[in-house]
This record gives structure tokens, sequence and C-alpha cells, in this order.
């Protein structure tokens, strides 16, 4: 059983021998082991230590691309000193731009991974952490180029982390389109691994040379390259994983379609927040990176629409992007993914999505997968904010920031509402039912812990509380709750009065 500390025998959060420090190997592995029961997604715990040490070893994270960061006691030496709260940053190539066109490669580093061990949340290490974070990466590597800012992505809303200097960026939207059994289009190719470099230069020749023109905005604008370590990286989780589940790796990595120079193509990478058999598990294939060829439109602010319709101009490319999409719908399909998302597309593309009938939904994302924004001036200061552009699924390598809640509560949250839909629409359902598990799913997700419906009893007790009832339900889902055991911990002492065991009675 998990000892609980006793408050007396920590350090306050403000304390001075507090420090930010970098996790040795063995500290990692030992993070490692705590974020499990968080972020193991469909697999076990000793595969995803497994795949840790794996994913540290891929291109965006070697050589100093990751770095582990952990909130510690100065006067310990590493093996002996608590970790009170981790994260991880990652380096990533970017590109800033001043009005007049003038094109400045810089850095951006990229936050994920927060995790604060169950015994010490709610006591403010979490927060000393980030700020702390926030100052160190100002000029973290500052000697490959400038440091212009960094990025997170949050799943605990807009609020938490904008209190430390990361505001929400200001458009956070996808698109969602169902998987469809369906022949590929024969217009359009699989892209391989091998094609992926190619494709990469491409396409950050073509962002370069949108970048450069002058304009008369107001604001600098900036961008994380998609480059080719980027797209490695969640292909390499994505091999890890499939490789697990299935014994095979999936062939393609995106769909390309259209004569060069007209050409347009998706890389994309199929994730599996749980088992497949699982229901409703909430899996997806994202599109990491959607480029059309022609499309004035692109690498730019979302907020800059073209004047004018260019679907009469790009005729040949919508021939290509809807090809494109059909085979990532057909690609979930055939890997048994739920969803397929792509994150905030041109306005073209918008126009021809809308116009050409292709099923979908538009989702605005206030929760999970927040994009949050710290920029840097050139003084180890906060800058004004420029216009983030491409805010594109590759750009997010990692797991969500929740501080250490397990993603299983945002599973919970999805199933709610599938089965509130399903209460509300299902024929021939008695009224009081559909009432009262109404109220349950509404009530549920408000919690997000394993605290209602909680009963406790040996089988004489529950046996009594079910006398004068035809049905009486019983129900947990237990494969979450052995997920979340760190959630449960505190919960333990609002019981200490009396040992509600079965083997103890």
């Amino acid at each position: 059983m998990e000892s609980v500390i006793a408050p007396d025998e920590l350090p306050d959060s403000n304390s001075p021998n507090l420090q930010l420090a970098q996790a040795t190997p063995e500290e990692c592995a030992k993070i490692w082991a705590n974020t499990s029961a968080s972020w193991r997604d469909s697999l076990t715990v000793p595969v995803y230590l497994q795949e840790q040490l794996f994913l540290s070893g891929v291109p965006l994270a070697r050589n100093g691309g990751m770095t582990t960061w952990i909130l510690v006691e100065k006067n310990l030496p590493p093996g002996r000193r608590r970790i009170f709260c981790s994260c991880e940053s990652f380096l990533k190539r970017s590109l800033m731009t001043d009005t007049d066109g003038k094109i400045e490669d810089v850095l951006v580093h990229g936050v994920a991974s927060v995790f604060c061990p169950s015994d010490y949340r709610r006591r403010g290490y979490a927060a000393h952490h980030m700020k702390d974070v926030a100052k160190a990466l100002c000029n973290w590597q500052s000697h490959l180029a400038r440091v212009a800012g960094s990025v997170l992505y949050s799943d605990i809303g807009k609020v938490y982390y904008a209190k430390f200097g990361w505001q929400p960026n200001a458009s956070n939207w996808h698109m969602e389109f169902p998987p469809i059994y369906t022949p590929r289009s024969a217009m359009a190719q699989e892209i391989v691994e091998d094609d992926l470099g190619g494709l990469c230069r491409r396409d950050e020749a073509i962002i370069r040379d949108a970048m450069a023109r002058p304009t008369d905005r107001t604001k600098k604008l900036v961008t994380i390259l998609p480059d080719l370590d980027h797209m490695l990286w969640h292909i390499a989780k994505e091999d890890f994983a499939t490789q697990q589940l299935f014994g095979k790796t999936p062939r393609a990595k995106g769909a390309i379609a259209g004569l060069p120079d007209y050409q347009a193509w998706a890389i994309w990478t199929h994730r599996y927040y749980m088992h497949p058999n699982a229901k409703s598990p909430g899996n997806v294939l994202y599109i990491l990176r959607l480029v059309v060829e022609g499309d004035d439109s692109a690498n730019k602010p979302s907020s800059s629409r073209e004047n004018g319709s260019q679907l009469e101009k790009l005729e040949r490319q919508v021939e290509s992007l809807t090809a494109v999409l059909h085979c990532a719908q057909a690609e979930a399909a055939e890997w048994q993914l739920d969803h397929v998302k792509l994150w905030e597309p041109t306005s073209w593309v918008q126009d021809v999505i809308t116009k050409s009938n292709i099923s979908h939904r538009i989702v605005e994302r206030e929760e999970d997968s927040v994009a949050s924004c710290l920029w840097y001036d050139g003084d180890s200061g906060q800058e004004a904010a420029p216009e983030w552009i491409n805010n594109e699924h590759y750009a997010n390598a990692r797991y969500p920031l929740s501080y250490g809640l397990s993603v299983h509560k945002y599973r919970a949250r999805y199933l709610a509402g599938q089965r509130r839909q399903k209460c509300s629409t299902d024929p021939g359902e008695e009224p009081e039912w559909v009432q009262a598990m109404n109220t349950h799913w509404t009530a549920l997700p408000k919690h997000d812990k394993p605290y209602p419906g909680l009963a406790l009893g040996d089988d004489a007790w529950l046996k009594d509380r079910g006398k004068g009832r035809s049905v009486m339900f019983t129900f947990s889902d237990l494969v979450a709750v052995l997920r979340t055991t760190d959630e449960v911990v505190p919960i333990k002492k609002l019981f200490a009065s009396k040992n509600y065991s079965t083997a103890n009675a």
C-alpha cells in the first residue's frame, strides 16, 4: 500500500531550499513509473516503460532535444532527492518574421508531461515548478539560436497555465471526420516513411516563401517548422503501439495526390488511447500536417481570409485534397480508429470540405489540447504575442498537460456524453429512467474523481439494501479506477474512522 506523507514532513512550496534541476536517467525511469497510470494509453505498464526508453532515443528527443526538468531539494543528491514535480521540454526549430518579411530562424521550447505525484499535489509545488521552468527556458539552449518562446498544450483548460505566462492561443479548434470503409481513391498514393524527408523539405520551402512576403499586418508571425524530426517522433510512438497491439505497423504514413505543383498531401499518425476492442475507446487518426500547393491562404494567420473563393482557380487541387481526405478516412477504418482529426485547416481547405459535402463536425477545444504560448523578448522578458500560424497537431509531440490527472478522466467525459445521447434518443425508454440517467451522467463529469456513487459494505449489507427492489444495479469502471490509484489516495483519509473492508468484517 502506498504510504501517505505527513504534511509537516514536506517543505513549503515557497522554500528557498527548492530548486529546478535536470533529471538523471535513473530519475527519468522513476518518473515514467509514476506516470504510467495516467499516460500509458493502451499499453501495459512494463511495455509503457519500454516505450518511454525507446522514445527518448528518437531524433526529436535525442542529443539534447528533450530535457526533463524536476523540482527537488537543494541539499540532497540525485537518487535521494524527492521529485515534487516534473516536466519535459522539446527543442523545436521555428521561424519568426516581421511585417517587412524579414525571417529569423529561432527556437521554441515545447513543454509537456507536467506531473506532480499524488503525495505532493495541492501544495503549490506545480506552481513553483512552472514558474521556474518559464524562467529557465528563456535562455535554455540559446547558443543554438535565439529562444523566441515556449508553447504547451493544456488539458485542464485555459486558466491554470495562463497564471505563469502561457496564454491560450487565439484559436484552438479542429475538424473531425468519421472513418469510412471504402476503397481508397485511385488518384492518391501512399506516403511511406522514406518519402517524409523530401516532403518536409518541400513544405519548409513553401513556408519560408510565404512568410518572406511583406504585408500590412501589425504583428510578427511565428511558426514551428513541420520538420522530419517531428514526424518521426509521432511515427515512432505509432509504430511502437501498433506493434504491441497488432503485431504489425502501418505502412502508410500519409497520402499524396495530384501532379507536381498541384499536389495535396497529408502526413498522419495512429493514436490508441485505449485498446481498440474496448467499448468507445476514442482512438484517433491525427493528420499531423496537411499541405496543398497553390493554397494562398496557407501559412497565414487564421484571421486572414482571402478575398473571394479560390475553388475555381485551384480546381485540380480540390480533387487532390478530397482524395487525400478520403484516404485518411479509409486508413482510420482499416486500423480501427474512431475519428480522423484535422487541426485548424486553412480557409481554402475549409471551403473545399464544406462545399464537397464531406461529413465532418467542427470542435472548439476549451478544455483539452489548448495550445498556449509564452513569448520572450531579447532581454529575457516577455514579448508582445506574435501570431502563431500552423497550429497543427505535428507540434504537439508528447503527453497532455494535466499536471498528473488521469487521461482516463477525459475518456470518462467522452463516454458520459455518448451515454447521455443514447439515453435521450433510444425509443421506448421510460421518462423516469431517462431523467435519472441524464442526471447521473450530467453530475459525474463535474467531479472528475471516483467519488460519486461510492457504496461500501459486505454481501449481507448489499442484500439488505436491495430489499423491496426488483432490480438493483451495481457497476464500476474497474479499469479506470485501477489506473487512477493516485487519485484514490486522498479519498482514503475521508474514511479513516472505520474499516469498511469485507475481509476484516
